[in-house]
């Protein structure tokens, strides 16, 4: 009789793209998991994996009723020893029998994570100012009876505020989520005909665009290479290229990061990737230099503009509240950012850039 294996890998598809090799019990045909740590929660953002090629699904399971099983396996005191329950979440990963394939049950959990995201832009004061710089950032660069495609809709809140009437700028967007695309279309008013899906692949639209903008999401999950691609297929020659960047230098969320003793988060993003084990996004993101990042993309650099010097990230509520009644600290973090040096030390940064007509390479 073949002895049973002490750990499965369990695979995350894009963009997630991990590996985890996990102590499991078997109740039947489902995986028994307690996941510890930072990355005790990845299987709530993404519960959707494969398993030797398998598709299943996860759902969170009580500690107590994991524990006993992975007991009767490895014993309790290997189980006593790496499972805490106030530093673990326990799982039942089942496999999936619904109709649709990988591909639709990664768009379910897509919807998951932009329905909570949508939901804490409308009420995260920070978010909120982020998304109103860069909507007058933006506007600089619209002209009259310009195409602009949108990558990452959002709820479309940017280039509404962006777009001054009488501009009668061509728009449209893609979004990984069916649930993100309709729910921008009907807060902005902006007709469902203007939105389109993404299926994280190198799309090619119809025609191209005079001007794509990306911010807070879709550039800091896409390599260079499918940025690279994109461009390409979807921007003219001389078009330009307006987005934002997470720095990989923010001197506020490093004091925060020290303060709250979350030092591998810091590290990872001195190291320009960040992943959702010990940070504060629900996916694997990319943190870079500005300079660095347009210059790798073979584009000029028209302008450079930071966003948030002085403020801690914006899961750091209580301490921007705080720091928020400080008087005259809003007028000197905008003026600090503003300036170039200044701006690579931000926790974003924006960035317009054009697109001279060489070939991307």
């Amino acid at each position: 009789m073949q002895k049973e294996s002490d750990t499965i890998s369990l695979q995350l598809p894009f963009p997630f793209s991990r590996s985890i090799a996990v102590n499991y019990a078997k109740l039947d045909s489902d995986y028994i998991v307690i996941l510890t740590g930072p990355r005790r929660t990845i299987l709530q953002t993404c519960p959707f994996l494969t398993i030797n090629g398998k598709l299943y699904r996860a759902l969170p399971l009580e500690f107590q009723q994991a524990a006993v099983l992975m007991t009767g396996k490895y014993g309790a005191e290997h189980v006593a020893h790496y499972f805490a329950e106030k530093e673990s979440n326990a799982y039942r990963i089942f496999p999936y029998s619904g109709k649709v394939g990988l591909a639709e049950a990664v768009r379910l959990a897509y919807d998951d994570i932009a329905s909570k995201y949508l939901d804490e832009l409308g009420v995260n004061g920070l978010q909120i100012e982020f998304r109103k710089k860069t909507a007058r950032f933006l506007s600089s660069f619209l002209k009259p009876g310009m195409s602009v495609l949108e990558i990452g809709c959002s709820n479309a809140g940017e280039f509404k505020d962006a777009h001054l009437p009488g501009l009668h700028v061509e728009y449209h967007c893609v979004d990984v989520s069916p649930m993100a695309l309709q729910r921008a279309s009907s807060l902005s008013g902006i007709p469902a005909s203007r939105f389109a899906l993404w299926d994280y692949g190198i799309f090619q639209t119809e025609g191209k665009y005079d001007l794509i903008f990306s911010t807070f999401g879709a550039l800091d999950t896409m390599t260079l290479k499918d940025i690279r691609a994109v461009l390409a297929r979807n921007l003219k020659p001389g078009g330009i290229l307006v987005g934002t960047v997470l720095n990989r230098l923010s001197i506020m969320d490093f004091i925060m990061s020290a303060i709250s003793g979350n030092l591998v988060h810091a590290v990872n993003r001195i190291n320009g990737n960040m992943d959702p084990e010990s940070s504060r996004y629900p996916m694997h993101v990319f943190c870079r230099s500005p300079e660095q990042f347009v210059k790798d993309l073979g584009l000029e650099v028209l302008e450079f503009r930071g966003i948030s010097l002085l403020k801690p990230p914006y899961n750091f509520e209580r301490a921007n509240s705080i720091l928020s009644k400080f008087p005259g600290l809003d007028k000197m973090d905008e003026l600090l950012s503003r300036k170039r040096f200044f701006s690579r030390f931000c926790e974003y940064t924006c960035f317009a850039a054009r697109y001279g007509g060489n070939e991307f390479t």
